[in-house]
Order: structure tokens, then C-alpha cells, then sequence
């Protein structure tokens, strides 16, 4: 997917909050194709900016939760027509279809494998603005993360895209004590002499 996004010159990212466990007992195959077919549908729809992968932990315990989300910067869809994406064969529009592709299977099988694993899936979506597909698998079997310790005492970070600058920042302040993030060199050269 990171050649199919690089092509598009669009930002693909991946974001994993802290307590997320590194280590699960489910069905890998299964969470690697809903995986694919949202990251792929994300590039493909999406022309400029970004997509991101967010994962997440929900609830403590026995309601342990893995929340994943998928957002893009892409073609966004209708509100009315939200209620209809995940139903066997559905196509928002011929003309999509025809740009795009597909056979508007992947979100349906999506839907039936996350059901299967006991989560939920959903999606919020502006059109012309982007689109967010989510969905929650229920967490067995996992082991606690260890803290994390922050070992290293600063970072500049330099990046010109604000989008990857800012993502890049925020995984890096959970091993940095301090991240300052700069557009330019020149920026962060005088941070440096400060």
C-alpha cells in the first residue's frame, strides 16, 4: 500500500497510542484483510493529503477494545448515502465505479468478518472533505503494555508537511522528554543556538 500512497504523493501514517497491547490472541488474517480493504480504499479515493491508520484501546478488563480508524483527506460521501456502503454489491454512484473501479464487495465482507470477531464498524464521512472508516474487535488474550520511559532527552525534528510533522511529533514525545518540530532548518538551527 506505502507504492500505491507514494505514487498519489500522499501521506500514509500509522498512529498507535501507548497502552495499545503489542501482543493479541485473535485472527490475524482476518484483521489484515478488513485492514487492506479500508487502507485501500482510503488511497484509492483520495487524490491529495493524507491517510492515516489510528489505533486505539477502549475499556479495561473483560470490555477491552481495539479501536482502529482509517481517515482520509479523499472524495468524502453523502450523508444519505452512508446507510447503503455496506450492503453486498453497493456502488455509491456508476460514474465512481467507473473511475475507480471495484465491485463494491470489500466493505460488505468487511462487515460480515468484523461481526464475526464480536466488533462493530462504521463510518463518519463529509463529502468532498474526506472520510473515516472505523471498527472495534473485542481484545483477548493480550498482554499489558510495559510503560514506556522516556530515554532520550530532546528531538528536532524537521519536516515540511504540517501533517507529518505534527503525527511524526507526537509518536516521537512518547520516547523524547522534549520534541520541537520545525517546517525548515533554518527554524530549528535557531532553536539548536537558543
Amino acid at each position: 500500500l506505502a507504492s500505491k500512497a507514494s505514487e498519489k504523493d500522499l501521506v500514509l501514517g500509522c498512529a498507535i497510542a501507548p497502552d495499545v497491547p503489542r501482543e493479541i490472541t485473535g485472527d490475524p488474517s482476518r484483521l489484515r484483510q478488513v485492514l487492506l480493504n479500508l487502507l485501500g480504499n482510503a488511497i484509492k479515493f483520495t487524490e491529495r493529503g493524507h491517510v492515516l491508520l489510528t489505533l486505539t484501546r477502549r475499556g479495561e478488563g473483560d470490555t477491552c477494545r481495539l479501536h482502529m480508524s482509517i481517515e482520509d483527506t479523499g472524495i468524502g460521501i453523502a450523508h444519505d448515502h452512508l446507510s447503503d456502503l455496506f450492503r453486498d454489491f453497493s456502488q455509491i454512484d456508476s460514474s465512481i465505479s467507473r473511475r475507480f473501479g471495484g465491485t463494491g464487495l470489500g466493505l460488505a465482507i468487511s462487515r460480515k468478518l468484523i461481526l464475526r470477531m464480536g466488533g462493530t464498524i462504521g463510518v463518519q464521512s463529509d463529502l468532498g472533505k474526506g472520510s473515516t472508516f472505523y471498527f472495534e474487535v473485542p481484545l483477548k488474550g493480550f498482554v499489558e503494555p510495559e510503560p514506556l520511559v522516556k530515554e532520550m532527552a530532546a528531538l528536532a525534528l524537521v519536516c515540511a508537511n504540517e501533517f507529518e510533522r505534527a503525527l511524526i511529533a507526537n509518536q516521537a514525545a512518547l520516547a523524547y522528554s522534549e520534541v520541537a518540530a520545525f517546517a525548515t532548518y533554518v527554524a530549528a538551527q535557531e532553536w539548536l543556538r537558543a
